[in-house]
């Protein structure tokens, strides 16, 4: 029993790491019809809880993420940086780990001093959001509509994605 589900698991990094790296030179893409995002309230490893609307009226970064995706953890940098430098602004990142918490992953937040929500969905329970692969993330507008998507690791403080950003902000 063990053995298959050993098994399962690495075939299951296997075809969400190729996944990453087929897509991650796409970007982002704008999603036609900007769909209203799924609702969630989900436990931060503070022990509070966030739901999505507590976001409302602020551009959202949506990021799914797992401690053992290694394009996740390159990303998680720029991640940071992105939020630093948008501090103050109607943006916020929040982090979404897929699966339980782990010391591993504690350990890289930490690592990478991590300021944004993270929060944890150990039971999977964010099957409605379109993930197909890891990373993930969602950019939704004010209203809670998403407006881009990509799968894959994205630099977020590269040009094109910070003037994407300003752009919003600005208006």
């Amino acid at each position: 029993m063990n053995y298959r589900y050993g098994l399962k698991k690495i075939m299951l990094m296997v075809v969400l790491a190729g996944s990453a790296a087929v897509c991650a030179a796409t970007g982002l893409v704008a999603v036609p019809g900007q769909p209203q995002a799924h609702e969630f309230s989900l436990p931060a490893l503070d022990g509070s809880r966030h739901a999505l609307s507590d976001f409302r009226g602020d551009y959202v970064l949506v990021n799914f993420w797992a401690g053992w995706c290694s394009p996740c953890i390159r990303e998680l940098p720029s991640m940071q940086r992105t939020y630093t430098a948008m501090k103050g602004r109607n943006f916020e990142i929040i982090a979404i780990h897929v699966g339980p918490e782990t010391a591993d992953m504690l350990a890289l937040l930490k690592r990478f001093e991590i300021s944004f929500p993270v929060l944890v969905d150990a039971e999977l329970a964010l099957s409605s959001w379109d993930v197909k692969g890891l990373p993930a993330s969602f950019l939704l507008d004010p209203e809670g509509r998403v407006i881009y998507k990509a799968t894959g690791p994205i630099e977020w403080d590269e040009p094109a994605q910070r003037e994407l950003l300003q752009q919003l902000l600005d208006g």
